[in-house]
């Protein structure tokens, strides 16, 4: 096996939470302030000379940014209720130098098939 010379194990103290994926809510975000946008547009009527799609463009200009502000605001809400449940545990970090690798026989692949010499007979048969 391996020599105990050759490892060295550390405890490490690591700290253990479940942190939210901020982009996720960037992007949840932003996709509901663009829904929100057409849902207002569509309660009022369109201007005949604007038209519905630049009324949307337009406000979307102001809604996408304001639903990835609010989704950012979850993000950090959940991240600070995610460090005050956090707990502790104790990590072992095991370090292995090469030497240990170096120190042992290799050992021949298991797929090579012997040489004829290796039996003793001296001949070799043909299949």
């Amino acid at each position: 096996m391996s020599d105990d010379k050759h490892e060295q194990e550390t405890p490490t103290p690591v700290t253990i939470r479940r942190a939210p994926k901020v982009p996720v809510f960037l992007v949840a975000g932003g996709a509901l302030g663009l829904i929100v946008t057409l849902l207002l547009v569509s309660l009022f009527p369109a201007d005949k000379e604007i038209g519905y799609t630049a009324t949307v463009g337009f406000f979307s200009l102001y809604g996408i940014p304001i639903g990835v502000a609010v989704g950012a605001i979850v993000a950090l809400i959940l991240d600070r209720r995610a460090s005050k449940r956090a707990g502790t545990a104790t990590a072992r970090h095991l370090e292995v130098r090469p030497e240990a690798v170096a120190d042992e026989p290799q050992a021949a692949p298991a797929n090579e098939n012997p040489s004829p010499e290796a039996d003793g007979s001296g001949t070799s048969s043909a299949r």
